[in-house]
């Protein structure tokens, strides 16, 4: 695959490895592996302070509702009570395989969207996933509907 002059590919560790100056910081599946809520807003802190005036972060979050959606790839459960902080288990499967689990942390919305705001964001808008042609293909479109209503995900677009 070719690569765009503009996008530099990095591995590090994002809550202690310093962010590279960015117009948009794209970070799927990162937010969940926050321990507290201190480190959550240290990680959005890093992101706000790492982007041009401009900059935009586009990330996506684990919302478990505890619902059966292995079909849909993933099923994820709080342990224990529903609080900010609580352990998350996510359980990824493959044509109904399980495939792995892993361990992440549960945060509130409201959690997540004030300690954006409060790092300095802007603009902070939740998004329902969209689905790819090839997925309506694989699956039919009540099942989709259902996945829609009450999605394990959450979208999330905000500016500096």
């Amino acid at each position: 695959a070719e690569h765009h002059p503009r996008v530099t590919y990095l591995k590090g560790d994002i809550f202690i490895d310093r962010i590279p100056f960015s117009d948009v910081i794209v970070a799927p599946f990162v937010v969940n592996y926050s321990t507290t809520v201190p480190i959550l807003k240290h990680l959005f802190k890093k992101m706000y302070d790492s982007l041009s005036e401009e900059g935009k972060i586009v990330i996506v979050v684990d919302l478990p509702n505890n619902k059966k959606l292995e079909r849909f790839g993933a099923s994820k459960k709080i342990l224990g009570a529903t609080t900010d902080e609580a352990s998350l288990q996510i359980d990824i499967f493959n044509g109904g395989d399980k495939l792995c689990t892993l361990y992440a942390v549960y945060f509130t919305p409201e959690t997540i969207q004030n300690t954006i705001v409060s790092v300095g964001f802007k603009n902070v808008c939740w998004h329902k996933p969209i689905i790819s042609k090839e997925g309506l293909r694989l699956m039919s479109d009540s099942s989709w509907c259902e996945y829609l209503e009450d999605p394990e995900l959450g979208y999330i677009t905000a500016t500096k």
